[in-house]
């Protein structure tokens, strides 16, 4: 099997991606450590990131999207 086969069938299995930010309770403002994870997320990877409505500490970022940033970013 050629590489670009099994990248193709592993692409097929891709999840969402869920990163534990924590809510920033300790912040004095606003969470820093999601702010920053994503500002990271659009500006450097240019992947669209959402803050769990079912838990504001936790980043979702879709399965469409990582496959669109693995498209963008294949060997």
């Amino acid at each position: 099997m050629d590489t670009l086969s099994r990248r193709s069938k592993a692409d097929n299995k891709i999840g969402d991606l869920l990163i534990i930010s924590g809510k920033g309770l300790h912040s004095k403002k606003d969470p820093i450590l999601q702010t920053a994870v994503l500002s990271v997320l659009a500006n450097e990877y240019r992947v669209e990131a959402k803050v769990d409505d079912s838990n504001p500490g936790r980043i979702i970022v879709t399965s469409r999207e990582l496959r669109k940033f693995l498209a963008r970013n294949a060997w």
